[in-house]
Order: structure tokens, then sequence, then C-alpha cells
């Protein structure tokens, strides 16, 4: 399987801008072991990885709808150490309908105590309940959710979602795209991230590829300045993978 544009280019920035910096790179291959993720929630009714893909599946009969609607929010959890950026792939797919919330990527920040202080997320939503056309990334700060710009969404294609600590500010990106920032105050890292779907009572599948995520102790904002550069240009440098 070959890299993306953006994951040579991190490699790249890890290894020669920053001191001690540890970025890590998965394009689940087919084989990759996903022992390390867990429950999020309620379980998805499939988890896998499939065509060099990472698979995220819910179904219209599944256990987790007998429970309470908190738990219809299906997902598996990574611990991702001790990052400043959190960035995926994820798959829009233009047959999702009939439903407000489908997937997205989630984060969960810690402050300089190691206490949770946040949860960013960017989540595909239809607010109409209509088509996934007239859908769009919304972003949640902890105060509620803020609508995106629809025009960057890429529709039937893939779009790269990302979250960066830049001082005291939390920034998040789709396609290059800055669509949203919060002063977060004292959050310090990502310690994990979050891939889960909801389900509503109609079955789906979201697709997720080429998770990056990773550490820089020194330099981190000249780093996070690079990584937005590589990253406003990845809709057109994007290679299938073989």
């Amino acid at each position: 399987m070959k890299l993306t544009s953006l994951t040579a280019i991190l490699i790249t920035i890890a290894s020669t801008n920053v001191a001690n910096a540890a970025i890590v790179t998965n394009t689940f291959d087919n084989g990759t072991d996903l022992s390390s993720w867990e429950t999020d929630r309620c379980a998805p009714d499939s988890f896998e990885v499939s065509n060099n893909e990472l698979v995220l599946s819910v179904e219209d009969d599944s256990a987790c709808l007998d429970q309470g609607s908190f738990y219809h929010t299906q997902g598996m959890k990574l611990d991702i150490g001790q990052s400043t950026m959190l960035s995926i792939d994820m798959f829009v797919d233009g047959s999702w309908t009939d439903a407000l919330r489908f997937g997205g990527l989630w984060g969960v920040s810690y402050d300089s105590t190691d206490s949770i202080d946040g949860y960013p997320i960017l989540e595909f939503q239809v607010p109409d309940l209509t088509v996934a056309s007239n859908g769009n990334f919304e972003a949640w700060d902890n105060t509620g959710w803020t609508s995106t710009a629809q025009n960057i969404v890429n529709v039937d294609d893939w779009n790269t979602l990302m979250f960066s600590l830049n001082g005291t500010t939390t920034e998040y990106y789709i396609n290059g795209n800055l669509v949203h920032s919060y002063d977060n105050g004292d959050t310090q890292y990502f310690g994990e991230v979050i891939l889960n779907a909801f389900n509503d009572g109609a079955g789906y599948s979201v697709r997720y590829d080429n998770l990056v995520y990773g550490t820089a102790e020194v330099n981190a904002p000249a780093t996070i300045g690079l990584m937005m550069a590589a990253l406003g240009g990845i809709a057109l440098r994007r290679r299938k993978k073989v």
C-alpha cells in the first residue's frame, strides 16, 4: 500500500523539524491488527479492515438499539498517547440518507492534571434528514455544534479531518481548510481517538483510512503550520492505494 502525500510529508516534518517528536501512521493495510481498539458506548456491529480500509458498520437489528439512546452511537476508541495533532480520512457516501448523524472524528482532550477537559468532534450530519449532498460536517467544541462551510466537503469521495493544538487554541481542519477553533484554556494533548456511527435503525457503513497522530515537544507551532500547508492540496494529490 502506498502512503498518501500527507503521510509522507508528516514523517518528513517529524524527522527534520521537531525534537523528540513521534508521528504514528496507520494506513489500515489488509491484515492490520485492531486488537488495541476498545468499545466506546456500544460496539459497532462490524469493525474490520477490508480492501485496505477501516470499515465501521451498524445494522438495523443491532442489539445496541435495545439500550438507551446514548448507546445508539456505536464506536471504538484507541489510546494515542499525548498527541498534539490527530487526523484521519473519511469517505462521505452519497447514498447516506434519512438520518441526522453519520460518521466522524472524535478526540478526547486532557488538561495539565491529565483529566479529560473536552471532546473535539467533526461529524457529518444531514440536518434536514434527506440526502448526503445536503449534509455537512458539524464541529463540536464542548459548548455546542457549529456548522462548517458546505462547499469544502467531498461527497462520494474522501475527506481529511484534522484536529491540532496551537498554544491554547484547538483548531479544526477539513481538507486543509481551517473550519473552526476555540480557546481551550488548559488543554495539553489528545489522549484518545474515537470513531463511531449513529444508528437510527437503518444500517450503513463508514469507511476510514490513513489515521495519523503524534506529539511534538518543541517547535509545535511551526510544525503545525507545515502540516496545514501539506493538507491544503491533499484532495489534488491523493493517490489510489494498491
